[in-house]
């Protein structure tokens, strides 16, 4: 009897420690794919997207989160009706994903869908609303919407909140925003701040276009406010989480903002 229990105990011991060993693997592939997803991130904060999308494709089935950034990477890229598939689709698997609800309005922005936009944005509201992201967007669909002073006072609230993310976009728009409200003076500010802060790009020549045009023509009787519209090509403009700008907004290969100006 003593002996038999002596076996049963070292089988016990066996199963016992057998299950600490699989314990102690699964942790390691956790702390794997973890190490490896942080690394992606890595790679999109630097506009390598190419490379994120290699690290991050064995884990998107088993990872809300790694869905979530190559939903980001195809913004990036440029590739906005991929962005959004797999961006619902990480925030139907897990809902509380950092960020994701203002990454898939700005997939419905760039998409043209502003309805969709503006309603994932107020989603984003309560955990994004600090965000110079939400701000920017939030201003831009402000604009959209022909509320200027509205879309001018968001817009300057993302630059001072976080300028290195979201110039020279915000002050380029804010620009036309002011002087969409009649505010010259503000407009020729935010105007000469893109000038100042991008010279010799082409956010500055059409910097230096509009504030010259506001000077000449008094406001937007004759020239001012437009509706915002989204043309893609073959590089994005704003890219996912974090919104990496670039320098340049014209050019026939460059994914750009379309804005339309309506004579009064």
């Amino acid at each position: 009897m003593g002996r038999m229990m002596g076996v049963t105990a070292a089988l016990v011991a066996v199963l016992v420690a057998g299950g600490s060993l699989f314990a102690g693997s699964a942790r390691a592939d956790t702390d794997a794919d973890s190490v490896r997803l942080l690394r992606a991130r890595g790679l999109v904060a630097d506009g390598r997207c190419e490379g994120a999308l290699v690290l991050i494709a064995p884990l998107i089935s088993g990872m809300p989160a790694a869905q979530q950034l190559q939903g980001q990477c195809y913004l990036q890229q440029n590739d906005a009706p991929r962005a959004l598939e797999a961006l619902e689709a990480a925030r139907q698997r897990e809902g509380d994903l950092d960020g994701i609800d203002l990454d898939v309005a700005m997939a419905r922005f760039h998409l043209g869908d502003f309805e969709g936009a503006r309603a994932a944005l107020d989603t984003a509201a309560p955990s994004s609303g600090e965000r110079a992201e939400y701000h920017l967007y939030h201003g831009l669909l402000l604009l959209q919407e022909s509320d200027a002073s509205g879309a001018a006072d968001s817009l300057d609230r993302a630059r001072r909140i976080a300028p290195e993310a979201v110039e020279p976009t915000a002050s380029y728009y804010a620009g036309l925003a002011w002087a969409g409200a009649d505010e010259l003076d503000r407009a020729r500010a935010a105007f000469d701040r893109v000038i100042a802060t991008a010279p010799g790009t082409v956010w500055a020549t059409e910097a230096e276009r509009a504030r010259d045009r506001v000077s000449q023509d008094g406001g937007p009787s004759s020239w001012a406010f437009a509706r915002l519209g989204v043309e893609w090509d073959d590089n994005v403009v704003l890219r996912g989480q974090g919104v990496r700008l670039p320098e340049e907004i014209g050019g026939e290969d460059d994914g750009r903002f379309v804005w339309l100006l309506h004579g009064g």
